[in-house]
């Protein structure tokens, strides 16, 4: 995808954000940063207006509270500039207490403190924004004039727009009385665009990923909850922080993910997937029996994954893969064939596509032929006795040769064990629940 942001591709943004219903369709993670930073742009731009009106009044009494109040009147009518500077203070007093919610919230993995600083970069130009367009439209240090509109003439229309155009340039561009105020609002204009540009196309992987609403960043995961003993919490942590180092480049490493509640697995892989979103590295997650009961789901996830150009991406494509999550993988899934094959690539020909042996077959021959270049996270839901097998056979899958089984240290290495643990036995709920309140 290139890195320039078009107008149509702006208007097309603007169009699928204001038409419509939000009660009928999801919202996407582009609506909401696009609400997010135009709520940001309105509140500087009402707060700067607000401040620039303020008005004290003047006390006839010029000793005690009263004295020291004109006092004040007298110091914000001398520094006029006051006015003007003092709503850009404002948004930045709440930094020193976002840094020390974000810190508080914080558990065993670092926090991503460059994306925070981007983020509160970003969410500032907006604000900035929003009170510079205040001080440059609505407040008397800006004014050059009136507008008059010929109506006098045959044309009158057109005039009327043309000279309402060139009104605005030279309000916005012309430096009469203030020109740092135009500078800093062109400047913020691109710096606007440009962010605009970065933040909706790394929001359009979160889009495009299919991951489960309610996630949070790897740094905010509440591993003392999902996995209360302190031993197994330890290599779990240790386990979770090599994996992360996927993300520097290195070559793509797997993991599996068992043990806990089902809810602190896909809470896991799914803050390990939004890692991979949140620096623009596509992502996609798919439940195992979403893949084996719908074959087109398969079919989209295999197109993802084509190297050359019939039908596909290529690898450098943004699309492609390079990260795959396989949530909820059951018991009784139909075990894979043997990978040691001279086509490993190759679809099980089939007469149903539907058949949960051929398209296991199917999904297990695709991760076989993109182990190196795609990194995959397996999600159990089985019993220990299953989990192991099921680990010992994605570990042989994973293999560095293509024709020869790896070492067990190498397996190791390549497929890592995120084990939760053991959690106690869930409490069965009562036969007798208790009555509702009468209604009145």
């Amino acid at each position: 995808m290139s890195h320039v942001v078009f107008a149509s591709q702006v208007l097309n943004h603007i169009s699928d954000s204001a038409f419509g219903s939000d009660e009928l369709m999801a919202y996407t993670a582009t609506y909401s940063w696009l609400a997010n930073q135009m709520s940001h742009a309105t509140m500087g731009f009402f707060l700067a207006i607000a401040i620039a009106k303020i008005r004290l009044p003047r006390f006839r009494n010029d000793s005690g509270i009263q004295g020291r109040l004109n006092h004040v009147r007298s110091f914000w009518g001398k520094y006029r500039c006051l006015r003007y500077v003092l709503p850009y203070c404002v948004p930045a007093i709440k930094l020193p207490f976002d840094v020390r919610a974000v810190w508080r919230r914080s558990g065993a993995f670092d926090v991503p403190w460059d994306d925070f600083v981007y983020d509160k970069a970003t969410d500032l130009g907006f604000w900035f924004f929003g009170m510079l367009l205040a001080q440059v439209f609505l407040t008397s240090s800006c004014r050059v004039g009136t507008l008059n509109l010929p109506t006098d003439h045959a044309g009158a229309c057109w005039a009327s727009v043309y000279n309402w155009v060139r009104w605005v340039f030279l309000r916005m561009f012309v430096p009469v009385v203030w020109p740092p105020h135009r500078a800093a609002f062109l400047i913020l204009v691109v710096a606007c665009y440009l962010n605009y540009e970065w933040w909706t196309d790394q929001k359009g992987y979160f889009d495009r990923s299919g991951l489960p609403s309610g996630w949070v960043r790897v740094s905010e995961y509440d591993t003392s909850r999902a996995c209360p003993d302190l031993g197994i919490r330890k290599t779990m942590e240790q386990q979770t922080k090599t994996y992360l180092t996927t993300l520097g480049g290195e070559s793509p490493r797997h993991c599996v993910i068992r043990g806990g509640s089902a809810t602190d697995r896909t809470d896991l892989a799914a803050a390990l997937g939004v890692e991979f979103a949140s620096r623009r590295k596509a992502v996609y997650y798919f439940t195992a029996n979403k893949l084996l009961e719908r074959a087109d789901e398969l079919d989209r996830w295999k197109r993802f994954a084509i190297h050359d150009t019939k039908g596909g991406v290529s690898e450098s494509d943004s699309r492609f893969p390079k990260c795959v999550i396989i949530d909820d993988l059951p018991e009784k899934f139909p075990a894979p064939g043997d990978p040691d094959k001279q086509n490993p690539d190759q679809l099980v020909k089939k007469s149903n596509p539907y058949d949960p042996s051929a398209n296991s077959q199917r999904l297990f021959r695709w991760f076989w032929a993109h182990r190196n270049q795609t990194s995959t996270i397996w999600v159990l839901s089985c019993n220990p006795e299953e989990a192991e097998v099921w680990l010992s056979t994605i570990r042989q899958y994973a293999s560095w040769e293509k024709t020869a089984t790896a070492t067990e240290a190498e397996q190791t290495e390549r497929v890592l064990d995120i084990n939760l643990g053991e959690i106690d036995a869930e409490v069965v709920p009562s036969t007798n629940p208790p009555a509702l309140p009468r209604t009145p």
